[in-house]
């Protein structure tokens, strides 16, 4: 009996199911105008989740489905498929209608209306890839404030000229310090392979985008750290957009190894 319980539990979301909780979820959203307790925390969880490295397949999944949102579709789409659906059933759906899922949401009108948006807004949803590179909406907010506006943004339109015309010093003050150590566990002949998918990631990075923006024929994307000792290797960093960088991550195989936040984490 426990067994078949586990099975119905673990059986994977249809698309058409998951667009009718969304739907669904999107109505009632609407007409209240606002969300539960449990909501706000489903929200706040998932937007944790998009801005730290994953530790899980499940979590890997989450976040990466959630970019993907994010870039297609806008934060109003993000914030209801955090509280609609969230990592549970999004990490159990098959990858080609995790991607169908996204396509379906993109076209439906009946998740983006202007509440919806600004109820995103509110609860502090990212409004684009970018922002998920600075450690919330909250902390760009109290910069703002720092710098003695203190009138935040309600709205989607609001935040996102607010968003478009903040500077690099401000995005410096509100940026994350959660620093993890990942070690790679990449099969040695996937190395040959790395060049265009590493090319990609470095072009999505917002460094790279700001400086062919302003016409630079140099980038800043490459940091290296040079030993001393001429026999030692030398470690080369690199600025990567965050949905290209987690799949080069996931090729990779990368491991977190140490974090800020935790310390030394087991193998």
């Amino acid at each position: 009996m426990e067994r078949q319980r586990r099975s119905v539990r673990q059986k994977p979301l249809t698309t058409t199911d998951a667009m009718k909780r969304l739907v669904g979820k999107a109505k009632k959203v609407a007409v209240l105008g606002c969300l539960s307790k449990i909501e706000k925390r489903r929200a706040a969880d998932a937007i944790a989740i998009s801005q730290t490295a994953p530790k899980t397949r499940k979590r890997q999944k989450y976040k990466l489905f959630l970019c993907d949102l994010l870039e297609n579709s806008g934060p109003h789409s993000f914030l209801l498929c955090a509280i609609a659906l969230g990592q549970a059933i999004i990490a159990n759906m098959k990858q080609q209608d995790r991607s169908r899922l996204v396509d379906l949401i993109k076209n439906d009108t009946r998740l983006s209306q202007p509440n919806i948006r600004d109820l995103a807004i509110q609860n502090h949803i990212p409004v684009s890839l970018d922002m998920l590179n600075i450690s919330g909406i909250q902390n760009t907010n109290n910069a703002i404030r720092l710098q003695g506006k203190t009138a935040v943004p309600e709205t989607y339109e609001e935040q996102t000229m607010q968003v478009a015309s903040q500077s690099m010093s401000n995005n410096e003050i509100s940026m994350g310090r959660q620093i993890e150590l990942m070690w790679s566990k990449a099969p040695v002949g996937l190395i040959p392979q790395l060049g265009d998918v590493m090319q990609q990631a470095i072009e999505s990075s917002l460094q790279w985008k700001m400086e062919r923006a302003a016409g630079d024929e140099t980038t800043d994307c490459f940091v290296t750290i040079v030993p001393e000792d001429k026999n030692a290797d030398m470690s080369i960093n690199l600025r990567v957009g965050q949905r290209f960088g987690l799949q080069l991550l996931n090729l990779l195989k990368l491991r977190p190894m140490w974090s800020s936040l935790l310390g030394h984490l087991p193998p």
